[in-house]
């Protein structure tokens, strides 16, 4: 992206948008390095506003390093500490912009609390939840955890509206919320699926699974699964970090057909995913992120026109019909399905189809025009 563009002429009828985020540093924004689907979801949820509007990107941390101000092509970037976010946002944001973070912390609420006290409109783009990151954490450390971002969820009911992809703890919420506009996991609209794989199978499969990992994402029914498969040959790529990442480094020690790939691009994630045999989803259904939150990774996986095997649980009905549905949540419906492949009793297709089915009902700029006109309309 240039750093010297125009900036983009807004479209009637749309606010000029300031975007609140963590994740979007210079070098995210300017140069696609991607380590996580939050950096990515977060800018392609950006190109895709600044395609119809004027849009800031407002990088925030605690040291406001997050690259120099400047013009990313059609967007406005600059960073600045939690303690400068008020002033940032009175200086940069015009009067007629929605104001729009990406969570719920409670120092950007505040921020954009005081915004609204200012005329600005302010909403939340809530597709996450803190109770996912309790699981590890010692009893006092999640007592933290969940008192810190109760306050910023309080405090997110002053928001003008909140964006969310999954509603379900908008619906069960005991304090009235502010109006609601649910969108789904957008995807780049000049993607080309995956080439079709080889008629002839490999008789040595290769399965991937990239993510976080964590309890919630089955990291130990993943391994489990590898231990219960006998002798047969296979090769089970992980690509990701997190609180167990300890245990798929041992496993790949005692198992040379499991290779752990740790930290890498994104890039390098989807390429190996296009390589893949199959890709391997989990979910655990009884965590939090299955009632609170939507797994974009799984998009990412179906834009590769590769098999998806994944769990079922009630946020992924949308896309159900793409995926090759395991029998339980456990080790062994894992096992069975993968060995089911390996001796071949089951037959994967060449090339799913289902790269087309999401671009075309997902893609950016039919959710980005979805988000801005929501923020735009009068109320």
């Amino acid at each position: 992206m240039s750093d010297d563009a125009a900036p983009r002429p807004e479209t009637a009828g749309v606010r000029p948008l300031v975007i609140v985020s963590r994740s979007l540093t210079r070098e995210v924004l300017a140069d696609g390095r991607i380590t996580s689907s939050s950096q990515k979801f977060e800018r392609g949820f950006v190109l895709g506003c600044s395609a119809r509007t004027p849009v800031t990107v407002v990088n925030v941390s605690k040291r406001g390093d997050g690259g120099r101000e400047g013009r990313i092509g059609d967007i406005r970037f600059l960073s600045t500490t939690y303690a400068g976010l008020i002033p940032t946002l009175i200086r940069v944001a015009p009067r007629d912009a929605a104001v729009l973070t990406t969570g719920y912390g409670p120092i950007t609420m505040i921020a954009l609390a005081v915004s609204r006290l200012l005329g600005k409109r302010v909403f939340a783009f809530i597709y996450d939840s803190h109770l996912n990151d309790l699981n590890g954490r010692s009893l006092a450390g999640r007592l933290a955890i969940h008192a810190y971002f109760g306050i910023g969820f309080l405090l997110a009911h002053l928001m003008n509206g909140w964006i969310v992809l999954n509603d379900a703890f908008v619906r069960a919420g005991r304090l009235p919320s502010p109006p609601c506009l649910k969108v789904r996991v957008g995807v780049d609209p000049a993607l080309r699926p995956s080439p079709p794989r080889p008629a002839t199978a490999s008789d040595r499969p290769v399965f991937v699974w990239s993510g976080t990992l964590n309890a919630d994402n089955g990291t130990q029914v993943l391994i489990d699964a590898a231990g219960k498969m006998g002798a047969r040959a296979f090769e089970l790529h992980v690509y990701g970090y997190g609180p167990m990442t300890h245990l798929v480094q041992e496993a790949a020690a005692r198992d040379p057909r499991i290779r752990f790939h740790g930290r890498v691009d994104n890039a390098e994630v989807v390429a190996a995913q296009r390589r893949a045999d199959a890709l391997v989803h989990l979910r655990d259904p009884r965590s939090a992120g299955s009632d609170h939150a939507y797994p974009s990774k799984l998009i990412e996986y179906l834009c590769s026109d590769r098999p998806v095997i994944s769990n079922p649980i009630p946020v992924i009905s949308d896309v159900q019909d793409l995926l090759i549905p395991l029998d339980a949540y456990d080790a062994e419906a894992l096992a069975s399905t993968l060995s089911a492949i390996v001796d071949r009793r089951l037959a994967l297709p060449r090339q799913t189809g289902a790269a087309a089915v999401v671009v075309a009902r997902q893609n950016w700029n039919t959710v980005s025009a979805e988000v801005l006109d929501f923020v735009s309309a009068p109320r």
